[in-house]
């Protein structure tokens, strides 16, 4: 890398960690999920490894999360953290990627279109694994291509190690071993052909295929398999996660959808998707589906960029240079204006892949077919899709995208020549390319989520000053996100989906819980009538707030006794 382009990388990522911080102090609270990622972290920070690996929830964040624990005294501080850490790092192997195939400034509008997108930009200041995968996704994927290209054995070894890694941190990344392996094996980086005639050479042209993808299966072999025996051990069978997500999409687990009407209140957002593709699975409309996980993908690619993914996946012939175009009438170069420019450029229009090396092209578009099969797959069999799983694909684009600023700022050079580069190689029309896509962009970043749910966070500081013993219980009920309460509280969290007398008194008789948190809205009224006659259900805390536009009362109780009836 020459000075200039060592300086263009490390202004975009300090820009892109600013960004991150702002948000990570600016979010109130923690996402939904966040919970299960602190629960299995305890685990590990307590020293309790074997319920570490028993939790659903894949082990690599988790670790680093405990690991960033130690370091910073905080469980929220820390988990965010490491999401930050590791979305600022995913810029390394994006960029080095796609300068690799396209060049630098390819390479740099493409790590630009990362550091400002807003899924990932919201997800690496929340406690979520998903910028941890996507770390080791990107750099499994550039250092596999390395190892295509190049044939040098440290390639392989590193993207195996990625690989797993990326398999330590959510499921689906072990379609990144799936789809390599024959990629290793038939498109390796081949020696001359004359050279292949000689046997010898052939041999040893063999012989070190066979050794280079040894060394991408010894990693994953030895760093998968004793996790897999424990999966085994743990479930009684063999299956390659514990997710529940990840066995929905392989059918291990059958789900049975939400449908409007099985409880008294208003469906939320996940009950009505479930109610469509339970409809368009009835109807045999799977194409809806299809359409659905291309709808995540645009809103998580955000749908003002996409045409840059179409300049980029395709690109446009380069005009007439300048002293050799001529139009019918007769006039020379000097007297076209910047409309017969963009006129003549037109008339030229060609469609083609962008990169010179079909195999580079076939190479992303392999992941990007992998990954969409299994989202479809997830949708199809547990009726329902987030725009967090389909952000590898999204990512993956990026690459693309990067080619039609790279395109699109050559094309406003040639009607602009004063945006041309300067004489240090500066790009001005890219500059005021990415200008333009911030002020599109930075609106949608700076949208702090979770401002409204501040009183989740109030009632788990309350309880945890409240009661002073380890890892109170709190049963949450209804369908919404009451974790988070958990969460604050330290402490260990039950859910009640679906509030009736029975459950209510069975689950009080089981869990024995010190604390209840609800909604009154989402609780029948038999059930909210025992709570307030019982004296051992204490109100000691309400919060009016809205929810979906409508206001709430949500309520702590404490819970005196041992929950016996």
């Amino acid at each position: 890398m020459s000075g200039s382009e060592k300086r263009h990388l490390l202004f975009l990522v300090l820009f892109a960690l600013l960004l991150r911080l702002y948000v990570f102090v600016a979010t109130p609270v923690i996402g939904t999920d966040g919970y299960n990622w602190f629960h299995a972290a305890q685990c590990f920070a307590e020293g309790d490894f074997k319920a570490g690996f028993r939790h659903p929830v894949h082990p690599c964040y988790p670790i680093l999360f405990a690991v960033f624990t130690k370091l910073l005294g905080d469980y929220e501080v820390a988990g965010k953290a490491v999401a930050l850490v590791m979305g600022v790092l995913s810029i390394f192997p994006l960029y080095f990627f796609a300068r690799g195939v396209f060049g630098h400034y390819a390479g740099l509008f493409a790590a630009f279109l990362l550091a400002v997108n807003p899924t990932h930009v919201r997800l690496s200041a929340d406690i979520m694994s998903d910028t941890t995968n996507l770390f080791f996704f990107l750099s499994a994927i550039w250092l596999g291509w390395e190892a295509i290209k190049r044939g040098q054995w440290q390639y392989y070894t590193l993207a195996g190690v990625c690989a797993v890694l990326g398999y330590f941190t959510r499921a689906e990344s072990l379609g990144l071993f799936v789809l390599m392996l024959p990629w290793f094996i038939f498109a390796s980086a081949n020696l001359p052909q004359a050279r292949l005639a000689n046997v010898q050479e052939l041999k040893r042209h063999l012989l070190k295929r066979v050794v280079c993808v040894g060394l991408f299966i010894a990693p994953v072999i030895l760093l998968s398999v004793p996790y897999l025996l424990f999966i085994h051990k743990e479930k009684g069978s063999w299956h390659v996660t514990q997710q529940l997500a990840a066995r929905f999409a392989t059918g291990h687990v059958k789900m049975t959808p939400i449908l409007t009407g099985e409880d008294e209140g208003k469906p939320g957002g996940r009950v009505r998707e479930q109610e469509k593709i339970a409809r368009w699975k009835e109807k045999g409309h799977y194409h809806m589906i299809f359409l659905l996980i291309l709808n995540e993908f645009a809103k998580d690619f955000y749908q003002p960029l996409l045409p840059l993914l179409f300049i980029g996946l395709f690109r446009f012939a380069s005009p007439p240079k300048v002293g050799k175009a001529r139009f019918a009438g007769g006039l020379g170069t000097s007297e076209v204006s910047p409309y017969q420019r963009i006129t003549q450029g037109l008339l030229s229009l060609r469609l083609r892949l962008a990169s010179s090396d079909l195999r580079v092209e076939l190479f992303l578009l392999s992941f990007f077919g992998l990954y969409f099969i299994l989202y479809y797959l997830l949708a199809y069999n547990a009726y329902y899709i987030s725009g967090r799983y389909v952000l590898p694909m999204a990512v993956l684009s990026f690459v693309w995208a990067g080619v039609g600023v790279e395109k699109a700022s050559q094309w406003l050079c040639q009607v602009v020549p004063l945006l041309g580069r300067d004489t240090r190689g500066f790009n001005r029309a890219g500059l005021l390319i990415l200008l333009a896509l911030l002020a599109v962009v930075l609106p949608k970043d700076l949208k702090i989520k979770h401002k409204e749910e501040v009183y989740k966070r109030e009632a788990g500081y309350w309880i945890k000053t409240d009661l002073p013993i380890k890892n109170p219980v709190i049963m949450g009920m209804g369908r919404v996100d009451l974790e988070k309460v958990a969460f604050y509280a330290r402490g260990e969290f039950e859910c009640i989906s679906s509030v009736d007398y029975g459950s209510f008194q069975r689950h009080v008789e089981q869990k024995r819980p010190n604390y209840l948190v609800f909604y009154r809205e989402d609780i029948p009224e038999g059930v909210f009538e025992v709570i307030n006659k019982d004296k051992r259900f204490i109100l000691v805390k309400e919060w009016t707030c809205k929810r979906r536009g409508e206001g709430r009362h949500f309520q702590l109780y404490r819970v005196k006794g041992d929950g016996k009836y």
